[in-house]
């Protein structure tokens, strides 16, 4: 009964554990070849406990290997499954897990994988033998096998007779016994790991044991020049067993600085040496040989050993050519001649000697000269060009240089176009109207490398070294003579444009500023310009402006600026590819002398008018009243009349408006009283006078010109006297007599001596008059008023 109860629970619970049961992955901790591929599989059904729980949802899966995620390209899945695939499965041991990817992912179930490695076979299985005894070579093998992560270890069998073994951690292996020449060889290769897996190689067969045996390489090799090519000898290695007419040798012969293949030649047997004939005349080769004894394995090259082949100067053809002459000041014209001989590099010429019948000696130079500039006169001339070796002349060419008056001026070509491509300079041009026997072309980097080439075509190519500028010079070649040359400038490959470094500010003022910079030459970055442009902005504006000129103008001005602003600018130099900017740089504009001229105009228009208003018052609307200083009618002592009387104040402050208190004289006044009034202020000022007088006689001597005023009634201007005439008596009867107009209406004329309108010479008597009396002195003080005329006026009306 116990029994039959435990039974049923044990049922029971496996059937609820089976439902509370997570998901299931499959295949669960696999064991996989290593780099295979591994597929791995997550299930739950429907009614699983997994789905109620945690919201299964394939599509939300993500995995991972060894904690990092794989990618989801690998993955896939459907309503029940989601799985990942594993491509090229790399590790030794991992751990992959599947995550439910929700807010906090959930690890829904992990397995652990691990691989075991594969091992490939070897490959290009191939053995070596060294003769080091008679008829007994060392063996050496070679092969090659795939990376692999972890150690292999390399076993070599070799089957003859017997087998032999030889064990090595690296791709080769040496053998310790000696292997058969006569007898067969089988050789194979096997591969094993650290986890004991292992591969072999196909099995190699030798039908005989001499195949495998390799001689050393050639020694003293020599490569001697012939007329027609080289004679190649060597030596090789002599042993007891060796035997010369059963080996063979190759040699191989390679130009150097070319790119073709090179030249094998097979040598026959029982041969040590042998003459090469396809060679290049004076070119530099690199020759090298190689044996074999009776079919067995090559052995390696020889060093190499390089030759220069042999020319032949007198057989070649000697090209001489000269310019069109240009013609001097002095009446001399200069010619430029150029050659094509041997190449320096040949050696086969000591040098090049010229001779002309204007030259009272011949002149030389070195080989690597071509080209020469010799002056003529206007006669017609030979010149001979010649190389020579050893004192000898080797070869020889002459040219004709007609007379000034005989050579015309002939046009260059016409039409040409320059283009680069693929590293070469193309150069087409027109052919001339008139009949031309070729054309010459030279080209130069430096001002010695000149090369030159003469061509029938319209067309001509040259394959330059790139960031070099090329002049290249054309001319036409005419019946009478040569034309006019052209002169061009390229490169084949433009290097980086240089930046614009020298700038200069010309001049800056208010509103514009003008810039000046060195243009790039093409020669300092062989890269031809084709504009500049100046990019200039002030700090406060976000963009900039710009300026474009062409490659020949190297000066803009840079116009509507604002005063008082600072600028930045740069340059920036463009070509067709590429473009350079300087660095930038910095100017201020200035302060606008416009607005300060017309402020200051204003102000001293401010200034002028009031005065010239004042001025202008006083001299046409103020009305002057006479000043009694200039009376003709007496003296005006200065000293008495220094003080203005402040009883008649007058508006202005002129004194010319002021009534000053007066001396008068009492003879000089014939007034008729009209009144009572008047006639009282005569009486009062007679009576002044005559007290007046009295004081004035008693003190004649210090005044010499009063005295002789008083005596004899003139004064002395410049040494001459004037009278003035007497004025009638003071007339007190009124009855009769018409009124008398004022004193200053109508007046002897007289020079006053204070300040005479004629500026008369100052005399004794003068200075004596404005020189101040003694301060106890006496004056007695009459007034002459205005309005005492009154009466007078209103009467005469």
């Amino acid at each position: 009964m116990w029994t039959t109860l435990f039974l049923l629970m044990t049922a029971l619970l496996q059937v609820v554990c089976r439902d509370q049961e997570s998901c299931e992955i499959v295949p669960r901790n696999p064991i996989v070849p290593y780099g295979s591929d591994l597929t791995i599989f997550i299930k739950a059904s429907s009614s699983s406990g997994c789905q109620l729980k945690t919201a299964f949802d394939p599509s939300r899966i993500f995995w991972t290997l060894n904690e990092r995620k794989i990618d989801e390209r690998f993955y896939d899945f459907n309503s029940t499954f989601a799985s990942v695939s594993i491509r090229n499965l790399s590790v030794e041991k991992g751990t992959v897990k599947c995550f439910l990817n929700t807010t906090t992912p959930v690890l829904l179930q992990g397995t652990s994988i691990q691989t075991y490695p594969l091992v490939s076979s070897p490959q290009n299985v191939s053995c070596l033998g060294k003769m080091k005894h008679q008829s007994f070579p060392e063996v050496t093998c070679m092969w090659d096998h795939e990376p692999y992560p972890s150690r292999i270890s390399y076993t070599v069998h070799l089957k003859q007779n017997e087998e032999y073994i030889c064990e090595s951690q690296k791709k080769i292996c040496k053998f310790q016994s000696s292997a058969l020449l006569e007898d067969p060889l089988n050789i194979t290769v096997s591969a094993q790991n650290s986890y004991g897996y292992s591969a072999r190689s196909k099995e190699v067969t030798y039908k005989i044991g001499w195949a495998i045996v390799q001689m050393e390489p050639p020694k003293d090799v020599i490569a001697e020049p012939l007329p027609t090519g080289f004679r190649v000898t060597w030596k090789i290695e002599n042993h007891t067993w060796t035997e010369i007419n059963i080996t063979e040798s190759e040699i191989r012969i390679h130009e150097n600085g070319s790119y073709t293949e090179p030249v094998v030649k097979n040598v026959q047997r029982s041969l040590s040496s042998t003459v090469v004939t396809e060679v290049n005349p004076c070119t530099n080769y690199s020759v090298s040989v190689r044996v074999r004894y009776h079919d067995s394995v090559w052995s390696t090259w020889s060093n190499e050993v390089m030759a220069l082949s042999y020319i032949n100067v007198s057989s070649l053809q000697f090209h001489l050519w000269r310019s069109k002459s240009v013609l001097g000041d002095s009446g001399k014209r200069t010619v430029l001649l150029m050659w094509k001989g041997v190449q320096p590099s040949c050696k086969n010429v000591d040098g090049y000697c010229i001779f002309c019948d204007s030259l009272n000696h011949s002149k030389c130079f070195g080989p690597y000269e071509n080209r020469m500039f010799i002056t003529l006169d206007e006669r017609p001339h030979r010149i001979t060009v010649t190389a020579f070796r050893n004192e000898t002349s080797l070869n020889e060419a002459s040219v004709e240089v007609p007379g000034t008056a005989e050579e015309g001026n002939l046009p260059p070509v016409r039409n040409i176009s320059v283009f680069v491509q693929h590293g070469c300079i193309h150069i087409t041009w027109e052919k001339p109207s008139l009949p031309v026997s070729g054309y010459i072309i030279i080209w130069n980097s430096t001002a010695k490398n000149h090369m030159w080439q003469q061509t029938q075509e319209t067309s001509f190519s040259l394959k330059g070294e790139p960031f070099i500028l090329y002049t290249i010079s054309l001319t036409p070649l005419y019946k009478d003579g040569p034309g006019n040359e052209t002169t061009l400038h390229n490169c084949s490959q433009e290097g980086n444009l240089s930046k614009v470094s020298i700038v200069q500010m010309i001049e800056v003022s208010d509103k514009h500023a003008e810039i000046d910079w060195l243009p790039l030459l093409p020669i300092q970055c062989c890269a031809f310009v084709l504009n500049y442009t100046v990019f200039y902005r002030s700090y406060n504006e976000t963009t900039n402006r710009n300026v474009t000129v062409g490659p020949n103008q190297h000066r803009v001005i840079l116009k509507d600026l604002q005063a008082r602003t600072t600028y930045s600018f740069y340059i920036m130099a463009s070509t067709v590819a590429a473009s350079s900017m300087s660095v930038p740089f910095i100017f201020s504009t200035k302060h606008n002398i416009k607005v300060y001229l017309i402020l200051i105009i204003c102000c001293v228009c401010l200034i002028l008018l009031p005065t010239l208003a004042v001025m202008i018052r006083r001299k046409f609307l103020s009305k002057k009243i006479p000043d009694p200083r200039f009376s003709s009618l007496s003296i005006w002592p200065s000293d008495n009349c220094n003080k203005a009387w402040s009883i008649f104040p007058m508006p202005g402050g002129r004194d010319t408006e002021k009534i000053l208190p007066c001396h008068v004289d009492s003879e000089a006044i014939s007034v008729s009283p009209t009144s009572k009034k008047d006639t009282a202020t005569l009486e009062a000022l007679t009576d002044i006078q005559y007290i007046a007088i009295d004081d004035m006689t008693s003190q004649t001597e210090n005044t010499p010109l009063a005295a002789s005023v008083s005596k004899k009634g003139q004064l002395a201007f410049g040494g001459k006297e004037q009278r003035v005439p007497p004025v009638p008596s003071l007339d007190l009867q009124t009855s009769g007599t018409p009124p008398i107009q004022s004193l200053y209406r109508k007046q002897t004329p007289l020079c006053s001596p204070v300040d005479s309108p004629t500026k008369p010479l100052w005399s004794d008597e003068t200075d004596a008059l404005l020189t101040p009396k003694l301060k106890n002195t006496t004056y007695f003080t009459s007034y002459v008023t205005l309005d005492m005329f009154e009466t007078v006026k209103k009467t005469t009306k």
